[in-house]
Order: structure tokens, then C-alpha cells, then sequence
């Protein structure tokens, strides 16, 4: 993209979403770990709720032609709830395929990533520098948690999600 264009950032982002939210479905019906199953819905839930952002927010530019107020930014997963490797006693034997989805989670909140930072370094609008903005932190907050998963699922052999803290209900 050379110049800025808010609807084809908007277009891209809801793609991404939606692409998100359904590869999260999959991977939950698929994983045979019931913690992990349940962060890829939780995961899953993110996704729908930034579909839903975004759409209302590309909505209200075409009809409306302006930005709507950014919604208050939603707190990240604290890294420092997760455990230590040390701390896990694996029973889950972990398959090729859900290390496998969890890196293609990753690579694909990475693109989110850049995409969402890019729509904020770009947006002259101070609602949609604020909205790029609360989701590159979002789509952060999920990359750290899906890399704190796969390294601790390759080294345990156990997912650690759920049985030392709890994800946040939004």
C-alpha cells in the first residue's frame, strides 16, 4: 500500500479476522487437550469481537464518513502468569498438528501485528490511530500467549492455559 487508504486497511483488517476466527475454530475442534481447546475458542471469541470493531467502524466511514470513538483499550494477558517449564508434569503428549497450528497462529498475529501498527502510524484520524493502536496491543498480548503455549507444549508436553490462570472473559 503507498498511500493511506482507511477503507482498504479496514477491508484487509476484517479479512484477517474473520480468517482468524474460523482457523481458531478448526484448531480448537481439533486439539485433543481440553485447556488447549478452550484457549483456541477464547481465541476464536477475540477474533469475532475485532470483526465486529472493525465493521461497525468501516461502516460508520462510508455512511457516515467519520471515525467512531474507539472503544476503551482491553488489557493484554499478563505475561508474568505463566509458569516456569520446571513447574509442568506433561500428560498431554503433544501432536505435530497442534504445534504446527499454534505456529501458524503465531505467523498469522505477527501479519496482524503489522498490519494494525501500520494503520496506526498511517491514520491522521485520532480514533483510528487509537483503535490500530488498542489492537496491535491485543494482537500482542495473543502472539505472546500462543508463543508462551507452544514453547511450554514442546517442552512439557502439557498446555499450561487455564490451570494457572484464567483467560479474560470480554
Amino acid at each position: 500500500m503507498s498511500a493511506y487508504n482507511p477503507i482498504e486497511i479496514l477491508d484487509r483488517a476484517i479479512e484477517r479476522e474473520k480468517g482468524g476466527h474460523e482457523f481458531y475454530l478448526k484448531a480448537s475442534e481439533k486439539t485433543q487437550d481440553g485447556k488447549g481447546r478452550q484457549m483456541f475458542q477464547w481465541l476464536a471469541q477475540e477474533e469475532m469481537r475485532h470483526f465486529s470493531q472493525l465493521s461497525r467502524q468501516r461502516q460508520s466511514l462510508m455512511e457516515e464518513k467519520k471515525w467512531q470513538p474507539a472503544p476503551p483499550p482491553v488489557a493484554p494477558v499478563d505475561k508474568g502468569s505463566f509458569p516456569p517449564v520446571a513447574e509442568a508434569a506433561g500428560e498431554v503428549q503433544a501432536s505435530t498438528g497442534e504445534i504446527e497450528a499454534l505456529s501458524l497462529a503465531i505467523e498469522a498475529e505477527t501479519r496482524s501485528i503489522a498490519l494494525y501498527s501500520q494503520g496506526a502510524q498511517e491514520a491522521t484520524d485520532p480514533e483510528a490511530r487509537k483503535m490500530f493502536s488498542s489492537l496491535t496491543a491485543e494482537e500482542q498480548g495473543h502472539q505472546d500467549l500462543l508463543e508462551a503455549e507452544r514453547e511450554f507444549l514442546r517442552r512439557a508436553k502439557t498446555y499450561f492455559t487455564l490451570h494457572r490462570f484464567e483467560l479474560p472473559h470480554r
